[in-house]
């Protein structure tokens, strides 16, 4: 469209042109002798620049605004940039209109306390604006804010800055009790709010919203929010045919990702599986069973059905049902899965992973203690089969049978595997022939069902967890 405009604009600006040549010749030819050639000078480029002037300046703000369309369109695609305010205050009454339709609000800030101050809305400030009305809906709401003993926000950091420390410690315990009282206006409404100190430095602030966030930089050390400019990115783009699709080049994934690790590192010290796990996301409980010598797991027939070389195997468990406590889920996976119960053990320390990282040991109110807690914070996990599955929850258990069990229901076969076999499924390429043939191990596939033993077996979930453990091991017996 813009080519094709500037194009017409040049031919104009030639026919143009050619018409002022003209009319300064038509005017040579009649009244020449009268004005003279100065005046005949005269008109023709009195004429010329009321024509062809005006022609050109068209022609080139067309080329101008064409290159300025198709950088930013460029931008979009490679960044998702899609707009620059000049400044917070510019951004704020856009930001404010995304939250009260966003049904995911996330944001990082530092201190909190002036965030919205000098707006030109009828909220006082962020946290006001998070209770009001226009928030009655379904929306899970999050805020990352500096802890009291952040280490960045420090009597130090504040004479540096030549900020008073006084204030600051004063704004972080506003911000603190701000959320506090949040948490307590909107428990029971449909609005699930939760907050943490983090420690990080001023690297920016964030607003992460379902579609869009906003990111302003701290680019100055006074009056950053009047003199910074916002970020604002979007997570998907019109394709051709005007559906949306999502931008796998957008920096909105790279500052939700962000977000969702330094809330996972700056989890509170002590919790229960109700607070960290609330919420309509869908959640899976397992085992981390051992009989005898080995461990055990199953092997889903889902999986078996698939053609793929690779076949997965995890511990006895799956989704959590309706109103089910952990261990009920348990008991009744293991019953379909193996036929018989699990004696569930409570574990000395409950691990905490999330996708590609294992933080310190969580401290859960809950008994019996899990053995680990896994969540998922990326879209592609390897360790869980299931896409939607946000959080797995593990237990230590053994079989109360005295012979191996067999598979039922859905599961195709059930794997008894030594500690060191399970470590070589990590790293290497075992199949399920190798582990059936293995000292110590025991495949059970159930009847009718065709494995493919030369397909190789993959520990996925708690199977994972384990065998990542069992290194350690491996090596001290080297």
């Amino acid at each position: 469209m813009f080519k094709s405009s500037t194009t017409q604009t040049i031919i104009l600006g030639a026919f143009g042109s050619l018409l002022a040549t003209a009319a300064t010749l038509a005017v040579q030819a009649f009244w020449g002798e009268k004005i003279g050639r100065a005046g005949v000078t005269i008109i023709g480029a009195l004429l010329v620049f009321a024509v062809v002037v005006p022609l050109a300046m068209r022609a080139v703000a067309a080329y101008r605004a064409n290159v300025r369309a198709e950088f930013d369109q460029e931008l979009l695609h490679q960044t998702g940039v899609s707009r620059i305010f000049s400044n917070f205050a510019e951004a704020e009454p856009e930001i404010l209109s995304q939250m009260s339709v966003s049904r995911n609000l996330r944001v990082f800030i530092q201190f909190g306390r002036a965030v919205l101050a000098g707006a030109t809305v009828s909220t006082s400030n962020f946290y006001d604006y998070l209770s009001d009305a226009r928030l009655e809906r379904e929306a899970d709401v999050k805020i990352l804010h500096a802890a009291i003993d952040n280490p960045y926000v420090t009597e130090r950091s504040a004479l540096t800055r030549g900020s008073h420390y006084a204030e600051w410690k004063a704004d972080l315990e506003y911000a603190v009790q701000k959320c506090d009282s949040l948490a307590t206006k909107l428990a029971g409404s449909r609005v699930t709010f939760s907050s943490r100190g983090h420690k990080e430095g001023f690297l920016w602030r964030l607003f992460l919203l379902d579609d869009v966030a906003y990111m302003q930089p701290y680019l100055h050390l006074r009056k950053n929010a009047a003199r910074a400019p916002v970020l604002k990115f979007r997570r998907t783009l019109a394709s051709s045919d005007g559906t949306v699709i999502q931008n796998d080049n957008s920096l909105y994934k790279v500052l939700s990702d962000y977000f969702d690790f330094k809330w996972e590192e700056n989890r509170p010290d002590e919790t229960d599986l109700a607070d960290l796990t609330r919420g309509t996301f869908v959640s899976a409980v397992a085992a981390l069973t051992r009989f005898r010598q080995t461990y055990v797991f199953i092997v889903p027939k889902r999986y078996v059905e698939r053609t793929d070389r690779e076949v997965p195997f995890h511990g006895i468990g799956g989704k959590r049902q309706g109103n089910e406590s952990w261990v009920e889920a348990l008991q009744r996976e293991a019953s379909e899965e193996i036929g018989a119960p699990l004696a569930i053990q409570s574990s000395s320390r409950t691990r905490y992973l999330t996708t590609g990282a294992e933080l310190d040991s969580i401290e859960l109110k809950d008994t019996p203690r899990p053995y680990c807690l896994y969540k998922r914070i990326r879209e592609s996990d390897p360790n869980f089969a299931d896409s939607d599955v946000l959080w797995l929850v593990g237990y230590e258990a053994s079989l109360v049978a005295s012979d191996y069990l067999g598979p039922q229901s859905e599961a195709a076969a059930v794997v008894y595997i030594t500690g060191d076999m399970l470590f070589k499924s990590m790293v290497s390429a075992v199949t399920y022939r190798d582990i059936k043939k293995a000292p110590g191990c025991n495949l059970i596939v159930r009847e009718g069902v065709d494995l493919g033993l030369a397909r190789r077996a993959v520990p996925s979930g708690i199977a994972a967890i384990v065998a990542a453990g069992e290194r350690p091991k491996v090596l001290k017996r080297l």
